[in-house]
């Protein structure tokens, strides 16, 4: 902006302003002031900026949930598959084919699984060649939680479950 750099047109430790560091007296010629934690709350500098917290007073810190950070993430394969179907009789199998095929109609439990059909829909698309694909879709419900899951005809899909 063409004015000699001050610590007044300066930031020394962006995004974080000078004045907030000099508001809590804070060592604004430390490299590492953003990441001292002075009240030792287990809170530094820059995440008592980001929650508008006071970075000295130890009982003033953002909420302990900013420190929570996801481990993992990871889909699985849904175990089970929507082979085919033959008018209401809807025939589904694992996808290690492993057990008998189940042959089941809307309403029906899978056994072994809390999932339940509740609804098919009748669906064809054209792949690549032009070839008519039957893309029917079989809707499963978990009986506790009532989360629904589409499954597509001989496509495998990602589980709803937690891993």
């Amino acid at each position: 902006n063409g004015l000699p750099a001050t610590l007044k047109t300066t930031e020394v430790h962006p995004p974080v302003p000078n004045e907030w560091l000099e508001q809590f007296g804070l060592p604004i010629a430390d490299a590492d002031v953003l990441s001292q934690d002075p009240d030792a709350d287990g809170f530094n500098n820059f995440e008592e900026w980001q929650g508008h917290t006071n970075p000295i007073e130890k009982n003033s810190h953002p909420d302990y949930l900013t420190k929570l950070k996801m481990k993992a993430f990871s889909e699985e394969p849904f175990r089970l598959l929507f082979s085919s179907w033959v008018g209401d009789t809807y025939a589904i199998n694992t996808i290690e084919m492993t057990e008998p095929t189940q042959f089941l109609k809307i309403g029906d439990t899978i056994a072994g699984t809390r999932f339940k059909l509740i609804k098919f829909t009748e669906k064809y698309e054209r792949n690549q060649y032009g070839t008519r694909v039957d893309v029917s879709e079989l809707t499963l419900e978990q009986e506790e939680t009532k989360e629904q899951l589409t499954l597509v005809k001989e496509k495998v899909a990602i589980s709803p479950e937690s891993v």
